[in-house]
């Protein structure tokens, strides 16, 4: 107990018939699919749930963490009362702006090309492009607090502190411009 709340140190994973690990919450629901023993991992420091954002509170419902009136209903045991898990979800809205550039040192080259130099390129020394990621840059913004949307709306946001929106930039030359002759 830290806290008057449980403490979790350890972990219990089953293996699907095709060999993945699979979360022991999900047990119940697909029992006959299940081939191997559970095996139990336990944590030197900590455990960090990170299951996607639909993924992290389904599991710690099913493990008895969230909204005692939910889990009663669903025939779980609660273990911890906290109303606020599952509650409030939202996801950030996804808005691509594509801008074309003059540029043949892109990241898909590996996939428009042969991809077995690349491969071993990293297989030998763990250098070359399979060693960057398809997006190196990120910004995560506010709207302003005087912005008008807020006369109408609540802040969805999580915090003061958390962003309303999120800007990706990658290089990418997979994409070819418009024809406006024959797309438009």
């Amino acid at each position: 107990m830290v806290g008057g709340l449980p403490s979790f140190h350890s972990v219990t994973i089953q293996e699907k018939a095709e060999g993945t690990p699979l979360s022991v919450a999900f047990l119940f629901l697909i029992s006959s699919a299940l081939t191997a023993a559970p095996r139990t991992f336990t944590a030197k420091y900590e455990i960090v749930l990170c299951a996607g954002a639909f993924g992290t509170p389904a599991l710690l419902q099913l493990s008895g963490i969230g909204d005692k009136s939910i889990l009663d209903a669903a025939g779980i045991t609660t273990i911890v009362h906290n109303p606020s898990v599952g509650r409030n979800m939202s996801d950030h809205t996804l808005v691509p702006l594509v801008f074309f550039v003059n540029e043949t040192q892109t990241f898909e080259a590996v996939f428009r090309d042969d991809p077995a130099p690349p491969l071993a390129e990293w297989q030998t020394g763990k250098t070359g492009p399979l060693t960057r990621s398809l997006c190196n840059h990120l910004g995560w913004f506010r709207l302003p607090s005087t912005a008008n949307i807020w006369k109408t709306t609540s802040d969805p946001a999580a915090g003061l502190n958390a962003s309303h929106y999120e800007l990706i930039f990658l290089v990418s030359s997979s994409l070819k411009p418009p024809s406006f002759e024959t797309d438009l």
